[in-house]
């Protein structure tokens, strides 16, 4: 048997052993470009990626008002909402 973490169950532990945050400050920083590259081809809008709550997450929405989601966003964050 085996443990089997996450990136960010990886960070989780590592802030607990030792509080330096380089390596959050980095996985951060990677997941802020991810999320602006996937707007920026999405035609959509991020207000970018942040570390909170134990995880990195990014908030996208519509650039303009009524804009459709994108098909490739329909089975992710199924509770989530899309609009203005």
């Amino acid at each position: 048997m085996a443990k089997v973490l996450t990136v960010d169950e990886m960070i989780d532990v590592l802030d607990q052993i030792n509080p330096d945050n380089t390596y959050r400050l980095e996985l951060e920083a990677l997941a802020d470009t991810i999320a602006k590259d996937m707007a920026d081809q999405l035609g959509i809008a991020t207000s970018g990626a942040s570390y909170d709550l134990g995880g990195t997450m990014a908030t996208f929405k519509p650039a303009i008002p009524g804009q459709a989601m994108p098909d490739v966003l329909n089975n992710v964050d199924e509770g989530g909402e899309w609009d203005d």
